[in-house]
């Protein structure tokens, strides 16, 4: 049991240290996106806290939406709607005439996504390559 037992614990070490790895390069490609004015993020506060954020990319002429979240207690207050305009506008300011937003056919927000305007698409297809990371070997 007691090899059992650190191989899982290496395993989780491993993931733990990837997620975070991914974490920074996810940081990092957003950041650079925002500086080449690709991409924009922004958020809705509460007081000094961060309640609501979603980022939108300019790919062409559609704008996607990225990571649209809003703080569970302060759900069903506008707040995601009110983000959606806000990028949508920076996106058309900067050359956007379609818009898209990916979410789960199952997902809650998908009412929110409607209200804006935005039809399911059925048949869509993803993708997912990981990145490749030089882990160091102990």
């Amino acid at each position: 049991y007691e090899t059992d037992r650190n191989v899982l614990i290496h395993e989780l070490e491993v993931r733990s240290e990837t997620m975070e790895k991914l974490g920074q390069l996810t940081h990092e490609t957003r950041k650079e996106l925002c500086q080449k004015g690709k991409a924009a993020w922004f958020g809705a506060f509460s007081n000094d806290e961060l309640v609501a954020n979603l980022g939108i990319v300019v790919c062409e002429t559609t704008g996607r939406y990225q990571s649209v979240e809003t703080h569970i207690s302060h759900r069903r207050r506008g707040l995601a709607s009110h983000l959606l305009g806000i990028a949508a506008r920076w996106s058309a300011d900067n050359g956007c005439v379609n818009w898209v937003i990916a979410t789960e056919a199952t997902n809650d927000a998908g009412r929110v996504y409607r209200r804006a305007g935005f039809v399911s698409v059925t048949g869509s297809v993803n993708a997912y390559k990981p990145p490749s990371f030089n882990q160091d070997k102990n």
